[in-house]
């Protein structure tokens, strides 16, 4: 099963796995409004190309200002691909039976070609998506541009959610296969640090820009950022205070260290394998790494739609103070999408504001405390290499760090680790995302960053905590 199924406003089985990373706390009407329906195409899309039926009726919910999945929705893909892809925890058992494992047998070898084709085509939806925020940042911003990317907005957010849903998918499946390759040769440690500092994911090159401290190398991956799935997100080329912290905050590795025990730990597992394991640790490892690159690029198109998206908003709330219907452009998250398009189409007219002030106000309220059940705990997997322990950071929204940020030395302890966050962890002790997916995007920029890191385990909010990886174990201290 899912890792958190519950059960909400007595309806079917929900599930916050993937919910979680799409629509982060608090879900704002224009962030719901603007990413459900194509979070529930792209799903599905994702889904028929890996021949799994998904049921009848809406996929994500929204109650009380936090989303989720159906839970049958997230069973449909393991259940149809016998285990060879499948979500967080919810990997079922193998099918008994010699027909049913025959069957099973076929629809994994057609799910796993068709989601490593996915996987190359993550980075050309990448490279479009980055050239589309380009060209948004150099718009003169008048009446047909906002009318022209307001179009554009939903179809780049299908084709970037498709991309993540089928890269996200494969990956688990992807790294089974290494541990598979390793298993009874590998230490805990160095088996999970296989994955850090890897050149080309975007994680990788955007923890090294934002430490330069250089505004010209983080332009490119400005459109990152803490809580950078909200539409008003601190992102690293907006914020040069919260990037000169960063750069300047002492740091418990560096980037080069990562990687040099990344190759050390490579190394020291190939020899202690024979020639014939070797090579099919190497092949499997490759295959791990470009998965784990892929879904990081494909996340970071979803992230690259949510800048454009929260530059469209900030050009859009100036038709919408004045038609009246906020009174600060910070109150335009609370807008639907279709509210801000009548505005943006001159369809609005002034005898329609009138109590739109309360009903903003009233967003506002509603939205201040999530509703929902929360994840119940899970056990805790190692998912970076090391072990840490020092006061626990808790990050609030919408902006996780603001400056100063941190203390060094912090373990970070979260639902759900933030990606964009991903700077600020060379000097973090740890990182802990207690919602339990070890596949998340901001347990993948864990894995890069080379920090330990552990998915799973209790919800901390304060006081220290002591986290140690290679056992899998979190706990006060």
């Amino acid at each position: 099963m899912p890792t958190d199924p519950a059960r909400v406003a007595g309806q079917a089985p929900w599930t916050r796995d993937l919910a979680r990373d799409v629509f982060p706390d608090p879900v704002t009407p224009f962030a719901w409004t603007l990413l459900a329906a194509p979070a529930e195409t792209a799903l599905r899309g994702a889904w028929a190309r890996l021949a799994a039926a998904l049921p009848p009726g809406p996929l994500w919910r929204l109650e009380g200002g936090r989303a989720w999945l159906s839970a049958a929705a997230a069973m449909a893909l393991p259940s149809a691909t016998g285990s060879a892809l499948w979500l967080a925890g919810a990997r079922p058992p193998a099918p008994a039976g010699l027909m049913a494992r025959l069957q099973a047998g076929a629809a994994q070898r057609k799910a796993g070609a068709e989601a490593e084709a996915a996987l190359a085509r993550t980075a050309p939806v990448r490279e479009r998506t980055l050239a589309w925020l380009a060209r948004a940042h150099g718009l003169r911003w008048g009446q047909a541009d906002l009318l022209q990317v307001m179009e554009e907005l939903e179809p780049r957010a299908a084709e970037a959610l498709e991309a993540y849903f089928l890269a996200r998918a494969a990956l688990p499946a992807a790294l089974a296969a290494v541990d598979h390759a390793l298993a009874g040769a590998a230490g805990g440690d160095q088996a999970l640090s296989l994955y850090a500092g890897l050149a080309g994911a975007p994680t990788t090159e955007l923890i090294a820009a934002v430490l330069s401290g250089d505004p010209r190398r983080i332009a490119p991956c400005g459109h990152r950022g803490p809580g950078e799935m909200r539409p008003d997100a601190a992102r690293w080329g907006d914020s040069p205070g919260m990037a000169q912290v960063a750069a300047a905050t002492q740091r418990l590795r560096e980037p080069a260290q990562v990687a040099a025990r990344r190759d050390e730990a490579e190394r020291a597992l190939l020899a202690r394998l024979e020639p014939s394991r070797g090579r099919a640790f190497a092949a499997a490892l490759a295959g791990g790494r470009a998965a784990l690159t892929a879904a990081d690029g494909a996340w970071d198109a979803v992230t690259a739609v949510m800048a454009a998206a929260q530059l469209w908003l900030s050009h859009a709330a100036v038709e919408a103070l004045g038609a009246g219907l906020i009174a600060a452009p910070g109150q335009a998250v609370y807008l639907a999408l279709e509210e801000l398009k009548q505005v943006a189409t001159g369809e609005w007219h002034g005898g329609r504001s009138g109590a739109v002030q309360e009903e903003m106000a009233r967003r506002a309220a509603g939205l201040a405390s999530p509703g929902g059940a929360a994840s119940p705990a899970v056990p805790a997997v190692g998912v970076g290499a090391g072990a840490g322990e020092g006061p626990v950071h808790a990050p609030a929204a919408p902006q996780p760090v603001p400056p100063p940020g941190p203390a060094p030395g912090s373990v970070w302890c979260a639902e759900a680790a933030d990606a964009g966050c991903a700077p600020f962890w060379p000097a973090a002790a740890a990182v802990v995302a207690w919602g339990g997916d070890p596949y998340a995007p901001g347990m993948v920029a864990a894995r890069l960053a080379g920090v330990p890191a552990v998915s799973g385990g209790p919800a901390l909010s304060g006081g220290r905590a002591r986290v140690d990886a290679a056992r899998g174990e979190v706990a006060a201290a």
